[in-house]
């Protein structure tokens, strides 16, 4: 009982300038074709949903999600599956950095001077944490419809599982990794916090765990954390963000691994790839030992 979901990242809506807006708008529409076509040659000739892990829109515009929708849409029609079975979660382009505040500002940066202590003390106050989800205004107003709503104390969100099997479940949990995020982060000096509250990841019998996220594990003051509650809670943990396609497998003890998945960008990121898309196809089933 497979279940077949098309993964896209980094579409970054409104990144487009002059004659780029044509080449954009070709690149998307071979994208659909494409993947309408290796579904089609899949057993199932469907698939269940499409996984999109941030970086939806350029600058977290209205416009910008309005055309993000209508493509989703198409997406949903060409490879089959119901037009709302989207699981998404926000990136750092999907902020609106227009309305951060002076005060905002401030408690990135405190939070960013410090780590996990101080990103708690900031998000367990509720007008601290509205500051900061403010930037997220029309993210909000577009993943809803989705039903894909961020949780409003910055905790994980989980409202799909799908069957692969009798009694045999996959769970999507949604993690927002782009809540610290300014503009002007590094790898090869993390400053975002995943924080504790978003460990909190639910475990079922019969269950498996397919974590969203959009920053990769080296983006995260808290990396180490992170990987720890991964490989207790998880079998796949699915990325975007440096669009570098890649798969890792991190096994975790005897018969018990997780896979770390790297999403490439939907969209050509440099000049002299202007014809280039990447997506993948996952597949998810269970086969009785």
């Amino acid at each position: 009982m497979a279940a077949i979901f098309v993964h896209v990242s980094d579409i970054h809506f409104g990144q487009e300038r002059d004659h780029v807006v044509h080449i954009h708008d070709d690149v998307k529409k071979e994208l659909v074709t494409d993947a309408a076509e290796v579904v089609a040659g899949l057993p199932s000739g469907a698939a269940q949903g499409i996984l999109v892990t941030g970086d939806i829109a350029f600058s977290g515009k209205a416009e910008q999600y309005e055309a993000a929708g209508k493509w989703l849409d198409t997406l949903a029609q060409g490879i089959g599956c119901p037009i709302h079975r989207v699981q998404m979660i926000p990136g750092n382009h999907d902020l609106d950095r227009d309305k951060l505040s002076i005060g905002g500002g401030k408690l990135l940066d405190f939070i960013r001077a410090g780590g996990p202590a101080e990103y708690e003390k900031v998000i367990s106050n509720e007008n601290d944490r509205a500051t900061l989800f403010s930037r997220f205004e029309e993210y909000g107003r577009f993943c809803i419809g989705y039903n894909c709503g961020l949780d409003e104390e910055a905790k994980y969100a989980t409202n799909l599982r799908i069957e692969v099997g009798p009694d045999r479940w996959i769970r999507f949990v949604r993690l927002n990794s782009s809540l610290l995020c300014h503009g002007e982060e590094r790898d090869d000096q993390p400053e975002l916090v995943m924080g504790e509250r978003q460990f909190v990841i639910p475990r079922h019998a019969g269950e498996e765990n397919v974590v969203l996220a959009h920053h990769p594990l080296n983006w995260y003051k808290d990396a180490a954390d992170v990987l720890q509650y991964v490989r207790s809670r998880a079998r796949v943990f699915i990325s975007g963000h440096e669009h570098d396609p890649k798969v890792n497998i991190d096994r975790v003890e005897k018969g018990c691994d997780v896979m770390m998945l790297a999403a490439g960008a939907a969209v050509p990121f440099r000049s002299n790839d202007i014809y280039t898309f990447t997506y993948n196809i996952l597949e998810f089933d269970w086969v009785p030992i």
